[in-house]
C-alpha cells in the first residue's frame, strides 16, 4: 500500500491545480443565471397577463355606461363614448395602470389597451434592465334578459 501512494505522489498529485474547482465554479455560474432569466421571464408573463386582466376589467367598466336617452326610447343599447371613457380611465387609475381608450364611432364596443414594463431582477446581469408587457381588452354593452 506504502508502494502504491508513493508512486501517486511522484508522479501527478501535485500537478493537480484545481481544475475541477474552475470548472465548477462555473457551471455553478451558468445555472443561476439560467435560473434567473427564467425567473425573469416568468415574471415578465405574470406582469402581462395581469396587464390583460386590467385592460379587460376597464373596458367591462367602461360597458356599463350606455346612453340612456337611446336605451329608453328603444332605439339601441350602445355606449355613452365621454362616460365609458372615463370610466375605464378611472378602473386603470385605480389599479395603477396607464393606457389608452377607444370607443366605437357606433357605440358598438370599448377597447382598452394597457402597457408597461417589467424590471427584471437577474436579466440586469446581463444588462436588460425591463421587459415591455402589454395587455388589451375590449367589451360590448348587452341587453339583458
Amino acid at each position: 500500500m506504502n508502494v502504491l501512494y508513493r508512486r501517486a505522489a511522484g508522479r501527478g498529485v501535485t500537478a493537480d491545480r484545481g481544475g475541477i474547482s474552475i470548472l465548477l465554479s462555473v457551471v455553478a455560474m451558468i445555472l443561476l443565471i439560467g435560473i434567473g432569466v427564467v425567473g425573469d421571464g416568468k415574471g415578465a408573463l405574470d406582469a402581462s397577463a395581469r396587464a390583460s386582466a386590467d385592460a379587460q376589467e376597464a373596458a367591462r367598466a367602461g360597458a356599463q355606461q350606455i346612453d340612456g336617452a337611446r336605451a329608453i326610447t328603444g332605439s339601441g343599447i350602445v355606449l355613452d363614448p365621454a362616460a365609458a371613457t372615463a370610466a375605464a380611465r378611472a378602473h386603470l387609475a385605480a389599479v395603477g395602470q396607464s393606457g389608452t381608450v377607444d370607443v366605437a364611432a357606433d357605440g358598438s364596443r370599448i377597447t382598452v389597451s394597457v402597457t408597461g414594463s417589467y424590471r427584471t431582477r437577474f436579466a440586469s446581469m446581463l444588462g436588460l434592465t425591463s421587459i415591455s408587457v402589454s395587455g388589451s381588452g375590449q367589451a360590448q354593452p348587452v341587453q339583458g334578459g
